[in-house]
């Protein structure tokens, strides 16, 4: 039933866009305050055309552009009652990301193949890849409750940014308790990119965590 619920939300969530460009279109055609201005019709269509060319991306070219990697679970910890630690092993080529982006999990199984986005809380030195999970709803509960090891996986992505070396002089990490991973990912970013590239000794940029949680034993 969650997984229907899902997938039905999912199919009218991506019907959305096609709104968007009916709209565009009629108001183009329409409208009359458009028709009074040059400039403001020209930003219209403009704006328009961005969105109808992002929207078209997205479900007609994204699937050809963004890279499928094929894993295997390889491990599942549970340390806490809602959270879940999951260890990805690359079949061939390996997905390369930078700390702080996610990535879309797509899991095999009866009821696989299902995308969802999770943070990564590994490094990108380890040779796998591990994602920290809260078990908040209908299908992280069954994770929670049903992975095992051996299912096949694929990643998309990655995605988002999370580098240090593009911030100011003092940043400041915000992270909430949904998952550990978003406090993982902070601590490793030093480790990792250093593996790639030392930093400089002149690098005086400073950098603070905070971490939020709805109750104090939220883990």
């Amino acid at each position: 039933m969650a997984r229907a619920a899902y997938e039905r939300w999912l199919n009218v969530h991506r019907l959305t866009g096609l709104f968007v460009v009916i709209a565009v279109v009629h108001g183009a055609i329409v409208d009359p305050v458009l028709r009074q201005s040059v400039l403001l019709r020209v930003v219209f269509v403009i704006v328009g055309v961005v969105g109808a060319v992002a929207y078209g991306y997205r479900e007609v070219f994204a699937r050809y552009v963004i890279p499928i990697y094929d894993y295997t679970v390889a491990e599942v910890r549970r340390p806490t009652r809602t959270t879940l630690e999951v260890t990805l092993r690359p079949v061939e080529q390996q997905l390369t990301f930078v700390p702080g982006q996610f990535v879309f999990l797509a899991l095999g199984g009866s009821d696989g193949w299902q995308r969802h986005p999770f943070s990564v809380s590994s490094s990108p030195s380890d040779p796998h890849l591990e994602l920290t999970i809260k078990a908040s709803g209908d299908y992280t509960r069954d994770l929670y409750d049903q992975l095992r090891p051996g299912i096949p996986a694929k990643l998309a992505g990655p995605f988002g940014g999370f580098d240090y070396r593009q911030g100011g002089p003092n940043q400041t990490d915000r992270s909430n308790g949904r998952s550990s991973s978003s406090t993982r990912s902070p601590a490793l970013r030093t480790r990792s990119i250093s593996t790639r590239s030392a930093p400089s000794r002149t690098d005086t940029r400073r950098s603070a965590s905070i971490w939020s949680a709805p109750t104090p034993t939220e883990p």
